[in-house]
């Protein structure tokens, strides 16, 4: 899906890599990483030209993770929460 949407991204970023690809003549840098045991990436544009990728990505089947799924995926994958999440819990 990444690549269907990034312009010059003619080969797979492996896990833990970083990769530089245009959207739009934008650059993306791109990390596959994964923050919750699932495989993903993590997709680095300049603000103008955000909601266009992702709007992008949405049109080709991404699917968008609000702020309670990548939670729900943190706890199943046994990902202790961060310092910030604790402080805006505490408060």
């Amino acid at each position: 899906m990444v690549r269907q949407v990034l312009d010059d991204l003619e080969t797979g970023v492996n896990r833990n890599q970083v990769a530089v690809a245009r959207f739009n003549q934008a650059e993306v840098t791109i990390i596959r990483a994964t923050h919750s045991a699932e495989d993903g990436f993590d997709l680095f544009v300049d603000a103008g030209a955000a909601d266009s990728l992702r709007q992008a990505l949405i049109d080709a089947g991404a699917l968008p993770v609000d702020d309670a799924m990548a939670d729900g995926l943190r706890i199943e994958a046994g990902i202790p929460a961060t310092a910030s999440i604790w402080t805006k819990l505490r408060s």
